[in-house]
């Protein structure tokens, strides 16, 4: 997904208002598709300096998307939204806009179940971990019980799975959607952000994205290549999470394993437990032939030794 122009993104220089409405922009700011108008100007006379980039992050659509690019991979999330807000300023000076462009924080939105003890793993990873990074606001909700799925002849409830007798009851995400959605439009109205970046693939998100792009706020998404979907489209630009995720991967911290021989042992413990075992079978031999009883003739028989003979 190569990054586009931010075509939708408001003008950083102030331009005089006449008769309430705005100036037509300069060709280099046309929205690429025709059918598209402009932008209305943002609120005020003139664009803020300087223009403050926060990111939203829908976290389980952004994860179940990060698996299926990548089944294990770590990476670093105290730099992830500063690097977000690196890619939105090279396409702000790519669109050949001039003023500053700040990093204003990176908001994270999480559900979990509460009866599940790995959830609750990672609700305490999130706020004791993650809420504790400069610039991070983590936002948990608690997931609802979903009922369980019904018989579409009968319409009875299937408890429990007929061939496993596993339980049919899941969890399922209560308003997360909309507490996106309200964050992203309150802190606009409170010129707290002029760009957004929106880490998800929900097309929920369409509606208000059209809404926010309309009063002047730009948002560009965030997603992994390819990526078509509506969310993508309705977006003023993209940004592929691939590059961003691959300058900010966390080297494992695991030491190297040496290599394993026979029995599962390392080569040096190999080495040290065949010299220990040369050491013992060697003293054990000295062992056995000082106990070993004497002889009186060097030459025996199997009836026994020899007794000496008499003249």
């Amino acid at each position: 997904m190569s990054p586009q122009t931010l075509s939708h993104l408001p003008s950083t220089t102030s331009r005089p208002r006449s008769s309430g409405a705005c100036d037509p922009p300069s060709p280099s700011f046309i929205p690429s598709t025709p059918s598209t108008p402009p932008l209305p100007c943002p609120r005020g006379s003139a664009q803020p300096d300087p223009v403050v980039v926060r990111a939203f992050v829908d976290f389980w659509n952004f994860h179940l998307s990060l698996t299926r690019w990548r089944r294990r991979f770590q990476f670093d999330w105290s730099r992830l939204g500063p690097s977000l807000a690196k890619e939105v300023e090279a396409l702000w000076r790519a669109s050949g806009r001039a003023g500053r462009v700040q990093y204003g924080g990176l908001h994270l939105y999480m559900s979990y179940n509460p009866a599940a003890p790995h959830d609750e793993g990672l609700r305490k990873w999130a706020r004791n971990v993650l809420g504790r990074f400069e610039g991070v606001h983590v936002l948990l909700k608690e997931r609802r019980p979903k009922d369980a799925p019904s018989c579409p002849a009968c319409h009875a409830k299937v408890a429990t799975c007929p061939r496993c007798k596993a339980s049919m009851h899941r969890t399922t995400e209560k308003g997360m959607d909309t507490a996106i959605v309200t964050d992203m439009v309150r802190l606009a109205w409170e010129d707290r952000w002029h760009a957004a970046v929106l880490v998800s693939a929900d097309g929920d998100f369409v509606p208000a994205v059209e809404h926010l792009q309309q009063k002047g706020h730009a948002v560009v998404h965030a997603g992994f290549a390819p990526n078509r979907s509506a969310l993508a489209r309705t977006c003023c630009a993209s940004v592929d999470l691939v590059g961003v995720l691959r300058s900010i991967e966390r080297p494992s911290s695991a030491p190297q394993k040496p290599k394993r021989t026979r029995e599962g042992m390392s080569p040096d413990a190999s080495a040290r437990a065949s010299q220990g075992n040369a050491t013992s079978h060697a003293r054990r031999v000295l062992t056995e032939k000082r106990h070993e009883p004497k002889e009186s003739c060097s030459r025996g028989s199997q009836n026994g030794p020899l007794r000496g003979l008499t003249g």
